[in-house]
This record gives structure tokens, C-alpha cells and sequence, in this order.
């Protein structure tokens, strides 16, 4: 039973990170900008340490596979992103609560994106990537969009979660 459970997630990664590339990439603009992967890591990293770093791995290989970027830094900043979520869960922010979750999801999106166009840029700047990170005019519209649209994602997944399960319930000493 216990191995059939790994298959399925296994499984469940694969087909979110699919999803990711096939449907959520095709979207109009607002909606693009959604990385249910990132949200997803996030909430399970949150849930259970182990679980969400074989998610980080698989889906970050993954996703590397069909991006055009070099290999490496997808994974580099996911796994990055998920040491500092982490960090933050267990260290400072430690309450499980909804506004908490908000918190770490936010950092959890400007770490990776900082790390994601940091290394690209980076990259390009001593000639290993042709590729140009392009910083256009648009760029606090869409970095705004892809805040917005994940951490709602996020804060649905949370919501819908703390429905179901009393896995992430806040815990208060009362005297």
C-alpha cells in the first residue's frame, strides 16, 4: 500500500507538472502567469518536508526538459526557494496560520523569481545563454500578475485544505 501511495504521487507530479507546461502556458495573459508548480511546492513543502522535496526534484527535472533556459536553473531555483520556505516555516513563521501561509507563499514567489532571472541574467551576461531575460516595459505588470495569481492559488489550496484536514490547524497555549 504504501509503495502504491508513492506511485500516485509520483504520478500526480508528473500530471501537474504536464499540466504546467501544456495547458497553463497557452492562456491569456493574466492567467499565463499562474505557476501552479511553485504553489504546489510551497503548499507541500509546507505540509510534509520529505514530500514536497522529492516534488521539488521531479518537477523541477521536469520542467528543465522543456524550457528553453539552461539546465540547471529551474532546479536551482526551486530548490533554493524551497531551503528558504522551509527555513522560514520552521525558524520565524511557525504558526500555520492563513496569514503566515500568505507570507511564506510571497517570499516563496520573489525568492524564485529573483533567483530564476538572477541566474539568467547572469548567465547571459558572461555569454554562456543566448537567450536575453527580457525586462521589458511590462515587467512590474507581469511579475504582479504572477504574485497575484499564484498566492491566490495558493491561499485556495490552503482554504480548501484546511476544510478537508486539520493537518494545518493552528495550535494556541491558553492558560
Amino acid at each position: 500500500m504504501n509503495s502504491l501511495k508513492k506511485i500516485l504521487k509520483v504520478l500526480l507530479v508528473i500530471l501537474l507538472s504536464l499540466f504546467q507546461i501544456s495547458f497553463i502556458r497557452n492562456l491569456p495573459f493574466p492567467y499565463r502567469s499562474l505557476d501552479i508548480v511553485l504553489a504546489a511546492l510551497i503548499f507541500i513543502a509546507l505540509i510534509d518536508y520529505n514530500s514536497g522535496l522529492y516534488f521539488m526534484m521531479i518537477a523541477s527535472v521536469i520542467l528543465e526538459f522543456y524550457s528553453a533556459d539552461p539546465f540547471g536553473i529551474l532546479f536551482l531555483a526551486y530548490f533554493f526557494t524551497f531551503l528558504a520556505i522551509t527555513w522560514l516555516f520552521s525558524n520565524i513563521l511557525t504558526n500555520k496560520s492563513f496569514y503566515s501561509f500568505a507570507v511564506i507563499g510571497m517570499a516563496g514567489i520573489l525568492i524564485f523569481n529573483i533567483i530564476f532571472y538572477g541566474v539568467s541574467s547572469f548567465l547571459y551576461f558572461i555569454n554562456f545563454n543566448s537567450i536575453k531575460v527580457s525586462l521589458g516595459n511590462n515587467l512590474p505588470l507581469s511579475f504582479f500578475s504572477k504574485i497575484a495569481a499564484t498566492l491566490i492559488f495558493m491561499l485556495l489550496l490552503f482554504l480548501l485544505q484546511k476544510a478537508v484536514s486539520r493537518r494545518m490547524q493552528s495550535m494556541f497555549i491558553v492558560k
